[in-house]
């Protein structure tokens, strides 16, 4: 199976043969690419950040959150507070940024959550199909017998502590 991946791998990174006939001759002189238009996506970046004081509220209002739950030094009381930090930057980021603009990063947001939900979806597809022709099902099926045979076993044993995982194993 290493062996097949590996090679898989190798053709598509191997480049055609138009690239590789083409691989001595130097690219066009004074050929220039324009840059990407990013809308001023810079100058955006750079309003929106908060300002110094605005992380020091977001610092005081931190402290404060986890002095007022009285347990300034357990992971909760810090928990807290940073979540608390998190939330007054986000609402003073928010302020300096206009409706259009904050609709825009929640559409790329959604994009973005799509896409990886998209290639998830199809390198799982890819894996399932790739393990369905490099084992034959009677190998397939006698590896999750195995391992079913393995898990009543383990819970079967005194010590296991996850019993319950037998109803969702078997469904």
């Amino acid at each position: 199976m290493g062996a097949d991946v590996a090679s898989k791998v190798a053709d598509k990174a191997r480049p055609d043969q138009d690239a590789l006939d083409n691989i001595d001759e130097p690219e066009d002189e004074n050929t220039w690419h324009e840059n990407p238009d990013t809308g001023g996506l810079k100058d955006k970046i750079k309003n929106n950040i908060p300002s110094r004081g605005a992380m020091k509220d977001a610092a005081n209002d931190a402290k404060n959150s986890a002095q007022q739950s009285g347990d300034t030094n357990s992971r909760g009381g810090m928990m807290q507070g940073v979540k608390n930090a998190a939330s007054t930057l986000q609402n003073k980021g928010q302020e300096n940024m206009s409706e259009e603009d904050q609709e825009k990063a929640r559409q790329k947001k959604e994009e973005a959550k799509q896409k990886a939900h998209d290639r998830k979806e199809q390198a799982k597809g890819n894996t399932k199909q790739f393990l369905q022709e490099k084992i034959p099902k009677e190998r397939r099926e006698q590896t999750v017998y195995r391992l079913k045979k393995m898990i009543v076993e383990i819970q079967g044993h005194s010590d296991c502590k996850f019993s319950q995982l037998k109803m969702f194993i078997f469904c």
